[in-house]
C-alpha cells in the first residue's frame, strides 16, 4: 500500500515543520528575528512530470541561489514510489535547503522463502529513525560529516508522533475491512534530529538532518503455505528527509527565521497533476488487493483440499512437488538473469541519488577508461598520465606549467 495516498504533501510538509519548531534554539548573542541570509525575494519554480508531461510541483527559491530537482519514480526494493528531490542552495554553498525522496525496506523470517531462495530483495532489520539516519542516510550522503548530536524529539513532537501512528492504525483497519484480511498488529512512526559539522571549500558548516519512519508488522500465520511456521515481519518507509545547512554559528538563527518557514509552505502539488496520479494509484492498488485476495482464497482452497485428500493424493501430490522443483531448477538461469538486471537498475537509481545529494558527477578518465565520482563544483577536471590522479581547476590547465607533466582533460560530466 503506498503511504502517499494518504499522507499527502501537506502533513509531510507538517511534520518537517513540527521539528523546526523543535530546533529554534538561537545561539548566544545571535538575534532569532534576523535571518543569517541575505534574503532579496523569492522567485517561482517548477519541477515537471515527464512521464504526465505537466508540472508536478511549485516551490519559492531565494532571488539568485542555484536549484535543482525532479521527480522520482522510485523502483525496485527500496523505492517507495512517486515522490520529490530538490536542493536549493545559495551562490556559495554554504547554505542549502535539501529534500530527498523517501525509501522503504523490508524484514520477516519467512523459513518457505529461505528454504526455496524466492527472496527478491535483502531482508534490512533496521526498526528506528536513528538507525537508518546513522546507518544508511548518513553514510551515503555525507560520509565525512561529524556527528555533534542526536537529538530525540520532544514530549510535543512525540505525542504528535503517537497521533500519526494511531492514525495509521486506523487506516490500515479500514483497508483491511475492505480487503477481508487482517489490519498490522503493531503501527508506529518513529524520528530523529541530527546535527552536523563539516566544510565546504574549506569553510566550516552546520547541518541539520531530520529523519521520520513509518513502521507497520506483526506475527501471523503463513497464510500462503499454512504448514510452516508462523512468519514476523516488519515494512518501513520514511517520509521525505530533510538537510538544512548554514555557515558554521548561523543554523540556529536560519531555522527560526520566518523565511524559511515560508519556503517549506512554498512547496504545492499542481493539483490537476495530483488528481490523475491520485486516480492512478488507487486503481493500482486496487489491482493489488484484487490479486493478494486471489492468491490468500486460493492458498486456503489448497490447504483445505490437502487435508481431505486421501494417502494416494498424497503421493501424486509429492510427484508433482518433484516436478515443480525440476522446472523450478529449469527456471532458474532465466529468473537469476532476470533480477540481475532489475539489481543493476536499482543500482544506477542509487548512484544518481548519492551523486545528487553529495554535489557530485561522473567523469571519465581517458587513460584508466573507468569512470569516477568527484566533486561537480569545477569547471574542469583532468586526469595524470598514468591515471592514478585527478585535478580539478576552475579554468587553469596544468599542462601550461612547465615541468607538470602529461594531464588529460576529463569529457563533460557524465
Amino acid at each position: 500500500m503506498k503511504r502517499m495516498l494518504v499522507f499527502g504533501p501537506s502533513l509531510a510538509i507538517l511534520m518537517f515543520g513540527v521539528f523546526l519548531e523543535g530546533q529554534q534554539r538561537p545561539a548566544a548573542g545571535m538575534d532569532a528575528t534576523k535571518s543569517p541570509v541575505n534574503w532579496s525575494g523569492t522567485q517561482q519554480v517548477g519541477v515537471p512530470d515527464p512521464a504526465y508531461q505537466m508540472t508536478a510541483y511549485t516551490l519559492a527559491v531565494p532571488n539568485g541561489w542555484h536549484f535543482g530537482g525532479d521527480l522520482v519514480r522510485g523502483q525496485g526494493c527500496h523505492g517507495w514510489g512517486v515522490d520529490l528531490n530538490y536542493k536549493m542552495e545559495s551562490p556559495d554553498s554554504l547554505t542549502a535547503i535539501i529534500r530527498l525522496a523517501p525509501v522503504q525496506w523490508h524484514w520477516d523470517n519467512d523459513i518457505w522463502k529461505d528454504e526455496h531462495h524466492l527472496r527478491q530483495c535483502e531482508a534490512v532489520e533496521i526498526s528506528s529513525a536513528a538507525d537508518f539516519a546513522i546507518n544508511v542516510l548518513l553514510p551515503e550522503v555525507r560520509p565525512n560529516a561529524k556527528i555533534v548530536s542526536v537529538i530525540a524529539p520532544t514530549a510535543e513532537q512525540q505525542r504528535s508522533l503517537d497521533d500519526a501512528g494511531k492514525a495509521e492504525m486506523q487506516m490500515y483497519i479500514g483497508w483491511a475491512q475492505q480487503a477481508g484480511g487482517q489490519p498490522p498488529q503493531h503501527v508506529y512512526v518513529d524520528a530523529v534530529t541530527i546535527r552536523l559539522e563539516s566544510a565546504i571549500n574549506g569553510q566550516p558548516v552546520e547541518e541539520l538532518v531530520t529523519v521520520t519512519i513509518d513502521c507497520h508488522g506483526g506475527t501471523n500465520r503463513n497464510i500462503f503455505h499454512p504448514r510452516y511456521p508462523p512468519v514476523t515481519d516488519l515494512s518501513c518507509s520514511s517520509r521525505p528527509e530533510h538537510i538544512i545547512r548554514a555557515p558554521k554559528g548561523q543554523l540556529d538563527a536560519l531555522l527560526a527565521s520566518p523565511e524559511l518557514k515560508q519556503l517549506a509552505r512554498s512547496v504545492q502539488p499542481n493539483p490537476e497533476w495530483w488528481d490523475r496520479y491520485t486516480r492512478d494509484a488507487q486503481a493500482q492498488m486496487a489491482r493489488n488487493r484484487q490479486a493478494t485476495n486471489q492468491m490468500i482464497a486460493q492458498s486456503w482452497a489448497n490447504f483445505n483440499a490437502q487435508q481431505q485428500a486421501n494417502q494416494n493424493f498424497y503421493n501424486q501430490l509429492n510427484e508433482n512437488g518433484r516436478i515443480f522443483n525440476q522446472n523450478l531448477q529449469a527456471q532458474g538461469i532465466q529468473f537469476q538473469a532476470q533480477m540481475q538486471n532489475k539489481y543493476n537498475a536499482q543500482q544506477q537509481d542509487a548512484h544518481r541519488w548519492i551523486n545528487f545529494a553529495g554535489d557530485k558527477a561522473d567523469y571519465y578518465n581517458p587513460t584508466s577508461g573507468q569512470t569516477v565520482a568527484l566533486s561537480n563544483k569545477f569547471s574542469r577536471t583532468f586526469f595524470s598520465q598514468d591515471g592514478t590522479t585527478a585535478l580539478q581547476t576552475n579554468g587553469w590547465n596544468p599542462n601550461s606549467a612547465p615541468g607538470s607533466g602529461v594531464w588529460s582533460e576529463s569529457s563533460q560530466p557524465h
